[in-house]
Formats: C-alpha cells, structure tokens, sequence
C-alpha cells in the first residue's frame, strides 16, 4: 500500500561453496496471493556467472508476460563485464553505494579491489574514474585537491579507455571533469566540447543514467536551463530512485522560477 504497487517482484541469493541457490517469486500484493515462483540451484563458476543472468531473467520476463500480460519483447545478453567472480561481487557491492552517492571513499577502495583481482575490468575503472571526478562534489576528498582528484579520475578513465574504446561511462567522466575543472578556474574548456564527449558517449550507452546527469548539469552550469531539465526529466524516467537526477532536476527547476514543480 505505501509503495501502491499492486505486483512485487521478490527474491534471494544463498550460496554455498560453490554452489548457489536463487529463489524469486511474482506477488499480486492486493491479494496477498503468489503467482509464480522458481528456485535455481546452479554451480556458480566465471564461466556460467553471466549465463545464470541471462537464464533468471529470461524465466522472470516469460513468468510476467504469462501472469500480468506484459510483454518485454527479445532479452539482451548479459555483458560478461569480467571473468573473475570474486572481482564482480566487489564491483556490485560498490555500485550500490555508488548510486546512492554514500560512502564514496569505501566505493573508490572496493573498486581497487575488483581491478586488482581483475586489471581488465573495465568498468570497474570507469566506475572508479567517475567516482574521483564528482567525490569533491559530495564532500569526499580522495586526493589532496579536487583538482588532483579530477587528474586521477581522468587517468583512469584512460586506462578503461584503453582496455575498450567504446567504454562509454569512462568516456563520460573525462567531459564530466573537464566541465568541474572550467567550473572551478581550473581549466577552460569549450562546451561544445565538453557536450560532445557526453553524446559520443550516450550513442554508446543511451540509458546510461549517470551520463544523461551529467550532460545536463553540465548544461545547467551554462545556463541552459530548459534543456537541462529535459536531460534531467529523461534521467528520471529510466530510474526514478537516481537521486543526482532528482536534486538536479529540483534546481533546474528552481531556476526556471517553477519553485511549485520543485
């Protein structure tokens, strides 16, 4: 009722050795009533992690579609994002906390972890990069200076670069801190340039919610208020928790005299 969700999608992870049973079940909240439920009991290895993904959602999506209707259409694979199983649970654990924007030096430490079990990782870089760009914006010093921080972010997401061009986040972040650099008197850059490297990136990760945000704070720190509230609006409407996207479309907002809508 708090929720006013009439279906919930609910489920658990155990794991034994190396075995691991995952449990989900659909709900009809309004009568209380399960409509289907599945356990899977599988060996978990860095060969089959992806493939077990793959499997759960596509017998999640099937159970929906049979039960409420919905039809989701043909499933994506999984991206294999690494082979080592141990660095994908760190790279997890930091994106929880990554996304809520907390704990931000123990999500860039977590995120060394995964590169060190696994130095191909890219998306842990990328992921470690963008947390040194925006730390300082939040309160966390992970270098001496914000600029220094920044640096560190932009090494990073070089080195993500160089392990997969087309890595879209890592792309992302180095507009991301040039922008926070011009902002601060560090650097001048052009945002024609700044707003390229975001499109170029969102042509490779077009619901990436952390690079619509960041195109239109960049665009808010500009001046461009209507289009940044469009950015922000579209953030919203892929992942209505992502809470950067709600403060920063309160203050376009703001700034657009809609105190009200804010």
């Amino acid at each position: 009722d708090a929720l006013k969700v009439r279906h919930v999608l609910e489920g658990s992870v155990r794991k034994a050795g190396d075995r691991i049973r995952i449990s989900a079940q659909l709900i009809d909240a309004s009568r209380d009533a399960q409509l289907w439920s599945e356990t899977f009991d599988r060996v978990l290895s860095t060969d089959n992690l992806f493939d077990i993904q793959d499997e759960i959602a596509a017998a999640i999506v099937a159970a929906i579609d049979q039960n409420l209707g919905v039809d989701f259409g043909a499933l994506s694979q999984v991206r294999k994002r690494t082979g080592n199983v141990d660095a994908y649970a760190l790279f997890l654990q930091a994106r929880t906390l990554y996304y809520a924007r907390v704990e931000l030096s123990r999500v860039a430490d977590l995120l060394a972890q995964a590169v060190e079990l696994d130095p191909g990782f890219s998306d842990a870089l990328a992921m470690r990069a963008a947390v040194f760009a925006f730390a300082a914006e939040y309160g966390w010093a992970l270098a001496e200076t914000p600029a220094q921080a920044r640096a560190k972010a932009r090494e990073l997401a070089g080195a993500a670069l160089a392990i997969e061009p087309d890595q879209g986040l890592a792309l992302g972040v180095i507009s991301l801190s040039q922008m926070l650099d011009a902002a601060s008197g560090e650097a001048t850059v052009e945002l024609a340039s700044i707003l390229d490297g975001y499109n170029r990136a969102l042509t490779i990760e077009p619901r990436n919610v952390d690079l619509i945000n960041w195109r239109g704070y960049s665009l808010i720190r500009a001046g461009y208020f209507d289009q940044s509230e469009a950015d922000f609006r579209r953030c919203r409407e892929l992942e209505p928790t992502y809470a950067p996207c709600r403060a920063n479309l309160a203050g376009a907002l703001l700034l657009l005299k809609r105190a009200d809508e804010a």
